[in-house]
């Protein structure tokens, strides 16, 4: 199931960031396709979508790898470890 995350604060108020699971302990941050942020904004929009997400879920990071195009960050993938679960 997709968790849609809009974003606040900072002029970050258009798009929508997708936080996909891909496998236990494995998500996938990118831009919604129906509704995603400005291209000069979506490497900002996913930072701030994945701390909102990181405060919401109690989870040790243990990494991180970005998705570029054309050295563009795209997407996110967060590989981690639930805590107090």
């Amino acid at each position: 199931m997709v968790n849609r995350l809009g974003l606040s604060g900072n002029g970050h108020s258009k798009g929508l960031i997708d936080v996909q699971p891909i496998s236990a302990g494995c998500v996938l941050l990118t831009p919604n396709v129906q509704k995603p942020p400005p291209d000069d904004e979506l490497p900002f929009a996913l930072a701030q979508v994945l701390q909102k997400w990181m405060a919401a879920e109690p989870v040790r990071v243990r990494e991180m790898l970005p998705i570029t195009n054309a050295g563009r960050t795209i997407g996110i993938f967060v590989w981690f470890d639930p805590i107090g679960r």
